[in-house]
């Protein structure tokens, strides 16, 4: 955010690309000294999801790339949505986020958005954000891996329909 101009370009640039349902305010530095700004940054999984599936497909930039080489190298999180994918051979290039610890014990927010390539060419995004969890890490954690597994199953049922011979139907 820092190179790109602050939190207000970042945002233009969202909204240029036609994504909505995001909304930049603050940068990590800025939140972390004040934690209600935590709140301000917001999207909704759809929109999180969107931007990463246009990302993935249509961004191809040196930047880019590198940024993809980055998410697909992610060494945090791997707990969540990349649990299930660790033995199929897809690549996975997903950012994980961690808020802080509320003064009641909850979980301010576990999140992880990405992409993922399976093996059998089925593509897909996805993102899932648990906020203010009564839960602790690890079982907050196991609820995103948890979906990860049913979104890989689904797309791996999809895949085996798309590859049997289908009825005539001219």
């Amino acid at each position: 955010m820092k190179y790109q101009g602050g939190a207000q370009y970042v945002q233009r640039y969202i909204d240029s690309i036609g994504i909505s349902g995001i909304c930049v305010t603050s940068s990590e530095a800025e939140m972390y000294q004040n934690h209600d700004l935590c709140y301000d940054n917001a999207t909704t999984p759809l929109a999180m999801a969107e931007l990463l599936n246009k990302f993935d497909n249509e961004f191809t930039d040196s930047m880019s790339l590198g940024i993809k080489q980055l998410m697909e190298s992610c060494e945090t999180g791997t707990d969540r949505l990349a649990s299930p994918l660790t033995h199929t051979n897809a690549v996975i290039g997903h950012k994980t986020g961690t808020g802080f610890t509320l003064s009641d014990g909850c979980l301010m927010a576990i999140n992880d958005a990405g992409y993922v390539h399976l093996p059998n060419g089925i593509k897909y995004s996805i993102a899932v954000f648990i906020s203010n969890s009564n839960d602790d890490m690890a079982t907050t954690s196991r609820i995103i891996a948890n979906i990860s597994e049913l979104v890989l199953h689904y797309c791996s049922t999809i895949s085996h329909e798309n590859e049997r011979p289908m009825a005539d139907d001219r």
